[in-house]
């Protein structure tokens, strides 16, 4: 038995391994005695076997480095500002980070730098998506230029990979098609740019999965035309899970609505969405009360109104001897200052006066 197969190393981790150009040159011996020392300073960094085995068997040219090496390049990243315990969660996902010339690795800082991004942004960002590192300036160029050619300008490009810096690892042909098949939908330029802005995310799923969540949508009687309108105006329904969406479809229906009335609402306003469960049945509670909750099949949009200025309002309403009807659950919605004007009473007034 062989120290790959004392360590727990399977058949194909121990092959990959010895069929690597820079092992197999060297003797058996030679590679023991370097997998024995760099099972010992990856254990003491805190890493277990399975770990270990997972990092060498995804790059084994680090049993290759001298430990006096390894520990320099921890040195070097400790003093960029990365915690112990950032380094192990890098180091773990993606420990290439530890044959990256320092040089490349500073070189990397003053290109996102000169993109606008500050230090404490590369920081999260490189803390996240460690294989930022392991990419060319050009690819990381290309992507960008995609953007641009949308009409994201750098501002926004920052913006997204900020939040998604992944988004910079995806093939530029991958990018590419996630933007021909937004495309399919009929969406414009703007239109897909805006969908990016406000869930970034959407660029990073694959085309099956957006297909299945078509596919799942149609099946609880969406139109494509529900579909398009939905996603384009809160493309976070792309990335909600099919249990999540099932659960408020489900609440609509067991509140009293009717498969289709809870379509029309969900697809007129989708945000609701993203809303709880909780959050949802205090807004339709306080309409319940005055048995107004099938004005939501007309006006959704009363769903993104908080549930206390809903409240004050209807109170008012009521005291002042107005008849809660289609009209005034309409005058329910408009803006403060047309309120105001309207009625003599602001939203903050209405809140004084109605909420103790």
């Amino acid at each position: 038995m062989d120290v790959f197969d004392i360590y727990g190393y399977t058949k194909e981790e121990k092959m990959r391994i010895l069929n690597n150009q820079k092992i197999n040159k060297h003797n058996f011996e030679t590679v023991k005695n370097n997998a024995i020392k760099l099972f010992n300073f990856f254990e003491n960094k805190g890493y277990n076997n399975r770990q270990i085995i997972k990092m060498t068997a995804l790059l084994p040219s680090l049993f290759n480095y001298s430990l006096d090496t390894l520990n320099k390049k921890y040195a070097f990243l400790k003093e960029l500002g990365y915690t112990d315990e950032e380094l192990f969660n890098m180091v773990l996902i993606s420990p290439s980070i530890l044959i990256i010339s320092s040089p490349n690795i500073l070189n990397k800082f003053e290109y996102f730098k000169s993109l606008g991004y500050t230090q404490k942004d590369i920081h999260r960002m490189t803390v996240l998506t460690t294989s930022l590192f392991n990419l060319a300036i050009s690819s990381l160029d290309g992507k960008r230029n995609l953007f641009k050619g949308l009409g994201l300008n750098d501002k926004e490009i920052n913006k997204i990979t900020k939040e998604i810096p992944s988004l910079y690892t995806h093939s530029l042909e991958r990018l590419e098609e996630k933007v021909s098949y937004f495309k399919t939908y009929g969406y414009s330029d703007e239109r897909i740019c805006k969908m990016i802005l406000r869930c970034p995310s959407i660029l990073a799923m694959s085309l099956e999965k957006l297909e299945d969540k078509k596919d799942y949508l149609l099946s609880l009687g969406y139109s494509i035309s529900n579909i398009k309108y939905m996603f384009g105006v809160n493309p976070i329904v792309f990335v909600l899970s099919e249990e999540n969406i099932k659960n408020k479809f489900k609440f609509f229906v067991n509140y009293g609505y009717t498969d289709e009335e809870t379509i029309k609402i969900t697809s007129k306003m989708p945000v609701v969405f993203n809303y709880s469960v909780d959050i949802l049945s205090e807004k339709l509670d306080v309409l319940k009360s005055k048995n107004l909750t099938d004005e939501v099949v007309r006006k959704p949009a009363y769903l993104m109104q908080g549930v206390n200025l809903s409240y004050v309002r209807l109170k008012f309403f009521e005291e002042s001897g107005f008849t809660l009807d289609h009209k005034m659950f309409n005058l329910l919605l408009i803006d403060n200052k047309h309120f105001t004007k309207r009625f003599g009473y602001s939203n903050e007034e209405l809140k004084k006066k109605y909420l103790r």
